[in-house]
């Protein structure tokens, strides 16, 4: 699995690249989980990052709308060739970093104007992997979902993605302050990526999905659906605390569910 740092001078090589590059924005298009599918797991967005022309965003549609009997084509797809060369290693961070630099594009993954994540790259044999974001089921912000690709001049490499939605269950009070956070901060709505400790993060480090089953998950993500729950806020406290601070509080409780919850 490769391992990121946390030192944000250990990235400077990657951020003067991401500076030096040209740049396209493409919008993502959001669907729902069907109730039928496995893919997603409850509370998160899943952002699926494939080379564009893999057809694997049409493999990963079907097994969103149609259901776990569709699956296991993605989880093979994220997986990769078991003879990839970073299968089962740890890299260190300057061989991260490098990879980064080396990648013919890499991208940012964008919400609402905010960069919720960075540097996600497919290495050679990966033409699917995932981030995920922690979401408490409110609106998401007008500006949506894009993907911002730094390409190398002159190559033919692409990446696109896919948002997919898994609402968490929400009491009617819970639903109701939620409903009240203003257009302006929706974007309090979905959070950073689940990366632990950083918004640096490959999506290379997505090949430790090689060991999710079905019922299974994968520190710091999850493809599985995880029926996670919390005690619900109170109507006493959602009225103490108000919509903004509400929605922060049901954010957080989603991140901590979905990093600590999924990895049984």
């Amino acid at each position: 699995m490769i391992q990121a740092g946390f030192a944000s001078d250990d990235f400077l090589p990657a951020f003067r690249e991401t500076q030096a590059r040209p740049i396209r924005v493409t919008n993502l298009d959001v669907i729902d989980r069907s109730p039928l599918s496995d893919i997603g797991a409850s509370g998160a967005i899943t952002v699926f990052i494939a080379r564009k022309g893999s057809g694997a965003l049409d493999d990963v549609r079907v097994a969103v709308t149609e259901g776990s009997g569709y699956s296991q084509k993605v989880l093979d797809r994220l997986r990769g060739p078991t003879e990839a060369p970073f299968a089962g290693f740890e890299i260190s961070l300057p061989e991260f970093v490098q990879m980064v630099v080396r990648a013919p594009v890499f991208a940012d993954v964008r919400y609402g104007g905010e960069v919720l994540n960075r540097g996600l790259f497919l290495p050679e044999g990966l033409d699917l992997a995932i981030s995920v974001f922690p979401y408490n089921g409110g609106r998401l912000a007008r500006e949506g979902f894009s993907l911002a690709e730094h390409y190398q001049e002159g190559t033919d490499v692409a990446l696109e993605g896919l948002v997919v939605r898994a609402s968490p269950p929400l009491t009617a009070a819970e639903r109701a302050a939620l409903d009240k956070v203003p257009e302006d901060q929706s974007v309090l709505n979905v959070g950073t990526a689940l990366s632990c400790k950083t918004t640096w993060w490959a999506v290379a480090v997505m090949t430790a999905v090689r060991a999710i089953q079905a019922t299974a998950a994968v520190t710091c993500f999850t493809i599985v659906a995880v029926q996670a729950s919390a005690a619900p806020l109170s109507e006493a406290e959602l009225a103490e605390r108000g919509p903004a601070a509400s929605a922060r509080k049901l954010l957080a409780i989603r991140r901590d569910l979905l990093l600590r919850r999924p990895l049984q």
